[in-house]
C-alpha cells in the first residue's frame, strides 16, 4: 500500500466496515454468480480467452483515483483485509484501556497514526537524537558507527542485514549483509539515461536537496552533496541483491576477513553501532564491499554526514509531516490521488506491528476455517507432482530421485502461526506516532538480529511473514511454502466454491510456489535448504534450454504500445506460472473426480472449462497504459502484465484447447507450445 498525504475518512465507509467485524466471509453473490459476472460470453475463447474470462469485470471496473491498477483477486482480498483491520483498529483505538493488553497496544499505535495535527506539530523532534549523532561525526570511523546505529532503527540504506539459514548448513542462522536500499525505489535512475530515468533523477535530486536544506544546509552545499550522495547510491543500487540466490556471495569467518576485503572500513564500528559485537561469521558480496569502500573513502566527511541525514529522513519519510514527504514515482508516473488517513494508518499499523495484528485479524475472520482446505491441497499437489516426474523425459534418474526427495521434504506454513509469539508491551503513546514508529522498527530489528547463530526451528513462523498479508512465497533456505492468512479468503478460496475454482485459485497459488522450489534458482537448494544443485549438469542444461522457450514466448508480448515484455527478466515468475498451472490442473484432475457440469450464467460449463476460467480470473485487471509501459521497461520488474500471466500459461496447455475445442493454430492454441516441468 503506497503511503501518501493524509485526509479524513468518509463517514459512510465507517458504517460499512463496522459491519465486517462478524466472523466469516459473507458475499451477496454465489461463487457461480461471481464467475459469471466477470465473464464476457460473447468473446471467442479460442481467439481471446482473457476477454472471454474477464471482459465483464473489466467493463464494470473503473480504476479508483488512488490506484494505478486493480487486479480482481488480489484487490478483492486486500480490500477485505483492510476493511476488517480498519474496523478492528477503530474499535481498539476507541476502547483502550480495555484490559486486553495486545489489543490496547494496537489501538494506541493506530490512534497515534491518525493524529494528523499532532504529527504536523511535533515535526521530526523524535529523530533529533539521531541527527545529533550525525552532527558529531568527524571521521569515517564515526560514520560507520552511526550508520550502524541508524541500521538498528530500520534505516536500511547503506546495508541490509538479513538473518537467514546458513547456505552451507541450514540448521543454523547466520547473517547476510546485502547492499541496502538506495534512496529511490527505482534503481534504474542511477544508471540509465532514457527520458524516464532522467526525469526521475532530476525530480529526485531536487527532493533530496529540499530535505538537506530543511535540515539546515545552505543551498550551495546541498547541491554539491546531492551529487555525492547519488554517487554512493549508484554503487548501492548496482549491487542490490537478486532475492534469494547467493550469486556472487561468499562466507567470511571473522572481522579480519571483512577488513581484508575492504581494508578502509572499520567493521567493528558498524557492528557495535548496530548493537551486536558478536557478529563475525556472515555472507557478503566482496565486489560490493570493495566498490562501497572505494566510494566511501573518496567521499569527504561532510558529504558522508549529508548522506546519513538523507538516509534517515528518506527511510522515515512516510511517517513524517507532509513537508518531508514526496513520492517522485507517483508525481511522474503513477499520478494517484492521496489515500485517506484510515488507509495509510491501517497499512502502517499492520506493517510495523506485524504478528499481533495478524492474530487480531485471524481471531475475527474466517481464515481458521479455510486453512485446512489449503493444507489438504498442499499434500495433494505434492503427490501429483511426484506422480508426474516419470513423464519428464529430460530429468535423468539421479535428478528425478533428488527432485522426488525434495518434494517429500517441502514443509508449509499455512495462514497463521500455530503458536503466537509472546506479547511484548511497548507502551506506545497515543500522542507520539513518530516515537512509536522508532520503537516498533527497533523492536523488529532486534527480534530478527537475535536469531543470529541460533538453531533454525523449521516449525516456527517466519518473523517477516505477516499473517494478514495477501501473499504467498517459497523460501528456498527452508524448502518451505508460506500461504499467508490474508490470501485465505475469497476469491482465492471459499468452502462454497465449486472444486474447479478452488484448484484454479488457491491451488494454482500453491503450485506456483512449489514450482519456485525447482525454478531457475530453486533447484540449487536441496531438501533441507543447503545450497547445492540437486540436478546433474545434464538435467540442468536441459532445463535451461527448455526455459528459453518461455523466454521467447513472453518476449513476443506487448505490455503497452511499443513496449515489449522482458522475457528474460520475468522468466522466473513466468516459469512458476507455466509450470504451476500444469501442476494445479494435474492435481485437480486426480483428486476432484466425477464432477457435474456447472451452470455459469446462461452457459453450462464442464469442470475443465470452469477450471481454466477460474485460473484466468485470478488475473482480471485494469490498469493505466503508462504504468504498464513504465514497469515493463524497468530492469528490476519481474512480472509479466496480468493479461499474459493469464493466457501465457494457458496457451501451453493442450487440455485447455481440448476443453474449448480450439483448432490448432488459433491464437489460444498455437502449434508451438512450451513444456518445462
Amino acid at each position: 500500500m503506497p503511503n501518501l498525504p493524509r485526509d479524513l475518512p468518509a463517514l459512510p465507509l465507517l458504517a460499512f466496515v463496522f459491519g465486517l467485524l462478524s466472523t466469516g466471509f459473507v458475499f451477496a453473490d454465489t461463487p457461480e454468480e461471481t464467475v459469471a459476472k466477470a465473464m464476457d460470453p460473447s468473446a471467442n475463447p479460442c481467439k481471446d480467452f482473457y476477454r472471454y474470462a474477464c471482459g465483464g469485470w473489466i467493463n464494470s471496473t473503473p480504476i479508483p483515483s488512488d490506484k494505478s491498477e486493480v487486479v480482481r483477486s488480489f484487490d478483492t482480498a486486500e480490500e477485505d483485509v483492510d476493511n476488517r483491520l480498519y474496523a478492528l483498529f477503530q474499535e481498539a483505538a476507541n476502547r483502550f484501556p480495555s484490559g486486553a493488553a495486545q489489543q490496547d497496544q494496537i489501538g494506541r499505535f493506530y490512534k497515534s497514526c491518525m493524529d494528523n495535527n499532532g504529527i504536523e506539530e511535533r515535526g521530526i523532534s523524535k529523530l533529533q537524537p539521531y541527527l545529533s549523532l550525525i552532527d558529531q561525526v568527524s571521521t569515517k570511523d564515526d560514520f560507520l558507527r552511526v550508520a550502524g546505529q541508524l541500521q538498528a532503527i530500520g534505516v536500511n540504506r547503506l546495508f541490509s542485514p538479513i538473518i537467514i539459514p546458513d547456505y552451507r548448513s541450514s540448521q543454523f542462522y547466520t547473517l547476510r549483509l546485502d547492499a541496502g536500499d538506495p534512496g529511490f525505489s527505482d534503481g534504474d535512475i542511477y544508471t540509465r539515461t532514457d527520458a524516464t530515468s532522467n526525469a526521475l533523477r532530476k525530480l529526485g535530486s531536487a527532493y533530496m536537496a529540499e530535505i538537506l536544506v530543511l535540515l539546515g544546509e545552505p543551498s550551495k552545499d546541498a547541491k554539491r552533496h546531492v551529487a555525492q550522495i547519488l554517487a554512493i547510491e549508484k554503487v548501492i543500487s548496482k549491487y542490490h541483491p537478486e532475492f534469494g540466490h547467493p550469486k556472487g556471495v561468499t562466507s567470511v569467518n571473522s572481522i579480519d576477513e571483512l577488513t581484508y576485503i575492504s581494508p578502509k572500513m572499520r567493521w567493528e564500528n558498524f557492528f557495535s553501532g548496530m548493537g551486536n559485537n558478536a557478529i563475525n561469521d556472515l555472507f557478503v558480496s566482496p565486489e560490493f564491499l570493495k566498490a562501497l569502500g572505494k566510494i566511501l573513502s573518496s567521499t569527504p566527511t561532510d558529504a558522508l554526514k549529508a548522506y546519513l541525514r538523507w538516509s534517515l529522513i528518506s527511510s522515515y519519510r512516510q511517517y513524517l509531516p507532509s513537508t518531508y514527504f514526496r513520492s517522485i514515482s507517483n508525481e511522474l508516473i503513477y499520478n494517484t490521488a492521496k489515500l485517506p488517513s484510515w488507509k495509510i494508518c491501517t497499512g502502517q499499523t499492520s506493517d510495523l506491528l506485524g504478528e499481533p495484528v495478524g492474530q487480531l485479524l485471524i481471531e475475527n475472520d474466517g481464515t481458521k476455517a479455510l486453512a485446512p482446505i489449503a493444507r489438504t491441497m498442499i499434500g495433494q499437489i505434492k503427490e501429483s507432482f511426484q506422480q508426474s516426474l516419470p513423464s519428464i523425459s529430460w530429468l535423468d534418474s539421479n535428478s528425478l530421485d533428488a527432485t522426488n526427495s525434495k518434494i517429500d521434504f517441502i514443509t508449509e506454513q499455512i495462514g497463521y502461526p500455530q503458536i503466537w509469539s509472546t506479547y511484548t508491551n511497548h507502551n506506545f503513546d497515543p500522542t507520539d506516532f513518530l516515537g512509536n514508529v522508532i520503537t516498533a522498527r527497533r523492536y523488529n530489528f532486534d527480534q530478527e538480529i537475535s536469531l543470529y547463530n541460533r538453531q533454525v526451528d523449521r516449525d516456527a513462523w517466519s518473523i517477516s511473514a505477516k499473517p494478514q498479508t495477501v501473499n504467498a512465497f517459497y523460501y528456498a533456505l527452508k524448502n518451505q511454502i508460506h500461504i499467508l492468512g490474508g490470501l485465505l479468503r475469497p476469491p482465492f478460496i471459499n468452502a462454497k466454491n465449486p472444486a474447479p475454482i478452488n484448484y484454479a485459485a488457491v491451488g494454482y497459488v500453491i503450485s506456483h510456489e512449489v514450482m519456485h522450489g525447482f525454478g531457475q534458482g530453486g533447484h540449487y537448494f536441496e531438501d533441507t535448504g543447503n545450497y547445492y544443485n540437486i540436478w546433474t549438469q545434464k538435467s540442468t542444461k536441459a532445463y535451461d534450454s527448455r526455459s528459453q522457450c518461455v523466454t521467447k514466448q513472453y518476449s513476443t508480448y506487448f505490455a503497452a504500445p511499443k513496449v515489449k515484455v522482458n522475457g528474460a527478466e520475468t522468466l522466473e515468475e513466468n516459469l512458476a506460472d507455466v509450470n504451476g498451472l500444469k501442476l494445479a490442473y494435474l492435481t485437480f484432475k486426480s483428486t476432484a473426480t466425477n464432477l457435474p457440469n456447472y451452470q455459469i450464467g446462461d452457459q453450462s460449463l464442464t469442470p475443465d472449462q470452469l477450471f481454466f476460467i477460474g485460473y484466468a480470473q485470478n488475473f482480471c485487471a485494469v490498469s493505466h497504459p503508462r504504468v504498464d509501459a513504465y514497469k515493463s521497461s524497468r530492469s528490476w520488474w519481474s512480472y509479466a502484465p496480468a493479461r499474459y500471466r493469464a493466457i501465457g500459461p494457458i496457451v501451453n496447455r493442450p487440455e485447455f484447447a481440448n476443453a474449448f475445442n480450439c483448432a490448432k493454430g488459433t491464437p489460444m492454441n498455437p502449434v508451438k507450445k512450451c513444456s518445462v516441468l
